[in-house]
């Protein structure tokens, strides 16, 4: 019964052998060790705790093996360089570009300008500039004044048309402290709610009909920016007729801290396109021209040469 027994299951192992053992799952450790790897050889370090780290004179990553050497060098191929017969270029240095060079080439320049700038200056330039800075789209009030010393009294009549109290912030500039003014409150600080301010310009360019301050101790910057009201006075002599007259005017002078072109008063229109004045700066801009403008516009194609740097603003830079 015995040996019936096991030749049936004999005979049913043979149609379907058992399955192989299955080994643990293996680490990494233990695959190194039985490749032969010893852990020494690896990042981590040397397994045998006898061999000490400073007995490795093998780098992580050294295989025992020196670097690769096939005779050439890093970058060659093994081709000799093509030889062309032509000599190396030895190019002689470039030309030394010096001021008169340069000023030279800013000359040439200059005397094309006349013919790319728009038409916008057609008469005396204090003429087109009031012309220009009392229009709609400048918005700035504007009257004359014979002299200096007529200032406050234009300041007067200002305060007078817009029921504002005689009370002015005052530019501290030699020319205006030296003036009379009897009937108004001064000071020469300025406050964040300032309704007026009064101030004195360095000039004006009647291109753009913009007024040009230079940042200075007779010119804080905010005078210009912090009231409601800025009455400024500009001397006729001293208004350019384009921008680039202004720029030769102070050309090699000492630069300014900072350099304003005010046009008109502040206003923006980012709101559905309504002008709203005061967004940014004063609401309201009324300019004095100070006497007659010497100089006519002239037909040369040349910016102006006149400086036009005396008069009492003349130390505002």
């Amino acid at each position: 019964m015995s040996d019936a027994r096991s030749e049936i299951l004999a005979a049913v192992f043979s149609r379907h052998p058992r399955a192989p053992k299955r080994h643990p799952r293996t680490r990494p450790e233990d695959l190194s060790t039985r490749r032969g790897i010893q852990k020494s050889d690896t990042v981590s370090g040397p397994a045998d705790p006898r061999v000490k780290p400073e007995d490795d004179v093998r780098g992580p990553k050294d295989d025992g093996r020196g670097p690769k050497d096939d005779g050439r060098g890093p970058e060659d191929d093994g081709r000799e360089p093509e030889d062309d017969g032509r000599e190396p270029r030895d190019d002689p240095p470039g030309p030394d570009i010096g001021a008169a060079h340069i000023a030279s080439a800013a000359a040439r320049l200059l005397a094309r300008v006349a013919g790319v700038r728009p038409n916008r200056v057609t008469g005396p330039p204090a003429d087109v500039f009031l012309d220009r800075v009392s229009t709609p789209a400048i918005g700035a009030t504007v009257e004359r004044a014979a002299t200096l010393e007529g200032f406050p009294a234009a300041v007067r009549r200002y305060l007078a048309s817009r029921y504002l109290a005689p009370s002015v912030a005052l530019q501290p500039h030699p020319a205006l402290r030296a003036l009379d003014w009897s009937g108004t409150e001064t000071h020469d600080t300025i406050a964040l709610d300032e309704r007026v301010s009064v101030g004195l310009a360095l000039g004006a360019i009647a291109e753009t009909g913009s007024l040009v301050f230079h940042s200075s101790p007779d010119a804080p910057t905010l005078f210009a920016f912090l009231p409601v009201h800025h009455i400024v006075a500009v001397e006729a002599s001293r208004v350019w007729p384009w921008l680039e007259d202004y720029v030769a005017a102070y050309a090699g002078e000492p630069q300014p801290r900072n350099v304003n072109l005010i046009t008109g008063a502040s206003g923006t229109t980012d709101i559905e396109g309504t002008l709203v004045h005061g967004a940014h700066g004063p609401g309201f801009l009324h300019v004095v021209l100070i006497g007659e403008s010497p100089m006519k516009l002239s037909t040369n194609t040349q910016p102006s040469t006149n400086n036009q740097k005396s008069g009492p603003c003349s130390n505002n830079s």
